[in-house]
């Protein structure tokens, strides 16, 4: 006896599973959902320092380049062992660059995730970065640890683009470039929202604009920042095949 005919909606349960598997890559999508998860929880151990003071500066460097593309400068850059960081601008856009930090730490991240997703020229751009890092270093890097620390990142970064396999590159981009575009969220929601801190970007940015405080900015920053993510993770599983279609 023939087996029964799959009705339409059957047939669609059954083939939308296997449509999502030839369109997105779902163990990429699984791992890196996973490996952020891990790093949260593990956040407060100590091999995920230099990660942390990563962040930091991507931050401080996202402030700084807002007010260079807006006609202003940088003056000086500085980093903490705490974690903390600040960076000095002259003139540009005072709304952009303040919400510069944040957000565009998280464009940083999802950068590095599509380079390493989309591109194969991650070890070219891991150079890149590094060399960006080296100038950052020498221009406008103050301090004994700030100095230090993005002068190493430049020689780290350097040394991984020139000398390790492409796989390793394209694995350390997206783990980093995962944490900061997703970190971010969390970052916003510590400052603005959590804490209300009186001295957070979110804050300084709703005096500049006389509209909202910091918990309202806070919220639209992180509104914004998980569409963002959600694209950036939508772009980076996508297989090359479907996406060409």
């Amino acid at each position: 006896m023939a087996p029964p005919k799959l009705s339409p909606l059957s047939d669609g349960v059954r083939t939308a599973p296997r449509a999502l598997r030839e369109r997105y890559d779902l163990p990429l999508l699984g791992g890196l959902i996973v490996a952020f998860v891990v790093t949260v929880l593990l956040w407060d151990f100590a091999f995920l320092y230099p990660l942390k003071i990563f962040v930091v500066l991507l931050h401080e460097l996202s402030h700084g380049m807002a007010a260079l593309l807006t006609g202003g400068s940088i003056d000086r850059i500085e980093l903490s062992p705490e974690q903390g960081g600040v960076c000095y601008t002259v003139g540009g856009a005072r709304l952009v660059v303040l919400m510069a930090g944040y957000l565009g730490s998280m464009l940083w991240g999802g950068l590095l995730l599509l380079v390493a997703s989309r591109t194969r020229f991650e070890k070219q751009f891991m150079v890149g970065l590094g060399v960006l890092l080296a100038l950052v270093a020498l221009l406008w890097a103050r301090g004994t640890f700030a100095f230090a620390f993005t002068l190493g990142a430049a020689a780290t970064f350097i040394a991984l683009g020139v000398f390790a396999k492409r796989s390793l590159v394209a694995t350390v981009l997206k783990y980093f470039g995962l944490v900061s575009c997703l970190y971010a969220v969390l970052d916003i929601w510590d400052d603005a929202v959590s804490r209300n801190l009186e001295d957070s970007d979110a804050t300084r940015f709703g005096d500049a604009l006389g509209v909202g405080g910091s918990t309202f900015w806070g919220i639209v920053w992180i509104g914004l920042a998980l569409l963002f993510a959600a694209w950036v993770l939508r772009q980076a599983v996508r297989r090359r095949a479907a996406q060409a279609r």
